[in-house]
């Protein structure tokens, strides 16, 4: 499962969490946000807000990690040196 930072026609972009790919996650986002996603980049771990969690089997939904998902979009690991620590 992947993490992708949404923006959307209008308001604020969000978070959605899918199995499948970037047209996955416009489709889920349109669907649960009630609103055009018009773009989707990957994310290195979940963030706020979020319009979905999924479940990790016994571990449950992976913490929203990322806290600057607006830098973060379309990075594969964390940017920072120390990972959300800066």
């Amino acid at each position: 499962m992947s993490a992708y930072w949404v923006k959307f026609e209008t308001g604020s972009p969000a978070c959605v969490e899918v199995s499948g790919g970037m047209d996955a996650a416009l489709a889920v986002a349109t669907e649960i946000a009630g609103r055009k996603a018009v773009s989707a980049a990957s994310l290195p771990y979940p963030a706020n807000p979020r319009l979905n969690r999924m479940e990790y089997g016994k571990h449950g939904p992976c913490p929203s990690f990322c806290f600057t998902p607006h830098q973060c979009a379309g990075k594969s690991s964390c940017p920072k040196s120390y990972a959300c620590s800066e």
